[in-house]
């Protein structure tokens, strides 16, 4: 599982989000979301930017540190 997938998970929680709501805010499928999640797929970039601002977090944070 890679740093992003697990900041993914923890961050919608802590937010007290579904992973249904949390994919409509950013524009996507929650199923395409849930892969992100589970480390079966990655985002591209503009919802990585939508992600980061999502989580007021940066991108080099989402990406790379365990948060």
């Amino acid at each position: 599982m890679s740093k992003l997938s697990k900041n993914l998970k923890k961050l919608r929680n802590k937010l007290g989000l579904t992973q249904e709501h949390l994919s409509a805010m950013i524009g996507i499928k929650r199923r395409t979301y849930s892969a992100y999640e589970e480390y079966r797929a990655e985002p591209n970039i503009k919802t990585i930017i939508a992600l980061s601002v999502l989580f007021a977090v940066s991108i080099d944070d989402l990406l790379t540190k365990e948060l």
